[in-house]
């Protein structure tokens, strides 16, 4: 019953008009508003008519994972839908979708599926992980839901893809190797191997130490039989590293001469010259310029 904001008026008619003052809210639509009026002294003399609510408001809008999903254990290649719930009046007539601030699309071919009121996105990768929304319109305005959090769970990949890079040492001198993945959770262990014409070897964890997302080896060559293929092959709760992480260890030389040297800008009192490099030897370079003076060939810087 509605008694604040209620007011009666009389007049010597014996007419009673009561005048009430509502400012109704979304949930009150499709409610029913009753007016009643009742005279103790007469009794079962009852009179009333009532109104049935239509409220117009903008969509209230709501987002969440779908209901058989559990939003800590989502791998790469699981389908993952989201279900968009909008109450509004008049009916929302254009619901859109956002990743962070990027409008969804509908591409079927690419695993990305808008149907109704949800979004499915099929066999998701790491890519997909991110932040989901919806926003709802209807004559009265636009809302946007709240953001859910999708996170894809995958197992390590090397941080930096690289075929092989080459480190050169000297006999009886340690490399120092980092191993750096990427993972979703992290890394729980990490395994060293190296691999000299076709034999592996599982290296001791005494050689390497390991923190976060990061494995750090410390080799050192003794035999000419310690030269060869370094892997490095992380896990999780996800699965094995695909792809170990490869790094080719040579016995450290002289470097090659440069290659196919040439002047490209040259002026009164600069010149620029440009070269290929060659093999470092497995360490790092430095390299030198001479310019000598004409015909005498002495070196003047």
């Amino acid at each position: 019953m509605i008694e604040e904001n209620e007011k009666k008026q009389f007049s010597e008619s014996n007419a009673t008009i009561s005048l009430l003052t509502l400012v109704p809210e979304a949930e009150d639509h499709e409610r029913t508003l009753v007016c009643r009026a009742e005279n103790p002294r007469v009794p079962d003399a009852v009179l009333q008519d009532e109104w049935k609510l239509n409220v117009h408001y903008v969509p209230i809008v709501t987002l969440k994972l779908g209901a058989s999903l559990n939003p800590g254990y989502i791998k790469e290649g699981d389908d993952v839908y989201f279900e968009c719930n909008v109450k509004a009046n008049p009916k929302s007539h254009k619901l859109t979708w956002y990743k962070g601030m990027k409008e969804i699309q509908h591409n079927a071919s690419a695993g990305i599926i808008l149907s109704d009121q949800s979004l499915v996105l099929q066999s998701v990768t790491r890519s997909a992980a991110g932040d989901y929304s919806c926003l709802a319109s209807n004559k009265e305005g636009s809302t946007t839901s709240n953001s859910v959090t999708l996170q894809i769970r995958y197992a390590p990949m090397c941080k930096v893809f690289n075929d092989g890079e080459v480190y050169g040492a000297l006999k009886q001198e340690t490399v120092q190797l980092l191993c750096t993945v990427d993972s979703s959770p992290p890394p729980t262990s990490f395994s060293w191997t190296f691999n000299n014409s076709g034999e592996t070897i599982q290296l001791s964890p005494n050689l390497y130490t390991v923190s976060g997302y990061t494995s750090t080896l410390n080799y050192k060559p003794t035999t000419d039989m310690d030269y060869g293929s370094i892997l490095c092959t992380a896990s999780n709760v996800v699965g094995k590293q695909g792809v170990p992480c490869l790094y080719k260890l040579v016995a450290a030389g002289r470097p090659m001469p440069l290659q196919n040297c040439s002047v490209v800008n040259q002026s009164s009192n600069s010149l620029q010259v440009e070269c290929t490099e060659g093999f470092d030897g497995g360490l790092l370079q430095t390299f030198y310029m001479e310019v000598l003076e004409l015909p005498s060939l002495m070196v003047s810087t």
